[in-house]
C-alpha cells in the first residue's frame, strides 16, 4: 500500500501553516488607533496648617497609600453602577 498524501491532507496542512504564519506578518493596510492620548494631572494648592505652634508630643505619620484598585498607571473611572473601568486613553 503506497504512502502518499491525499490533496485534502496537503491542503489542510497548508491551511494550518498559513493560519499560524499569518500572525508573524504585519500588513501595511492595518493601522493603529487614531485616538489621541491626553494626560491630566490634579493640581491644587497646599492646605493651610491647622496649628501655628508645634505640638509638644511626637507623632507617627504613616506613609500615604492608595487602595489596591487605584494602584495602577491607567486612568480609573466610575462605570456603570458599582463598577470601575480602567483606560490608558485620555488619562
Amino acid at each position: 500500500m503506497p504512502r502518499t498524501l491525499t490533496p485534502h491532507v496537503v491542503g489542510g496542512v497548508l491551511l494550518a501553516l498559513l493560519t499560524v504564519a499569518s500572525g508573524c506578518i504585519k500588513l501595511p493596510a492595518f493601522k493603529t488607533s487614531d485616538r489621541i492620548i491626553e494626560f491630566y494631572t490634579l493640581e491644587y494648592t497646599a492646605p493651610e496648617p491647622v496649628r501655628e505652634d508645634p505640638l509638644a508630643a511626637i507623632l507617627l505619620v504613616r506613609r500615604i497609600a492608595s487602595a489596591s484598585v487605584y494602584g495602577t498607571d491607567r486612568m480609573v473611572t466610575r462605570g456603570a453602577m458599582f463598577t470601575t473601568e480602567f483606560s490608558y486613553y485620555k488619562r
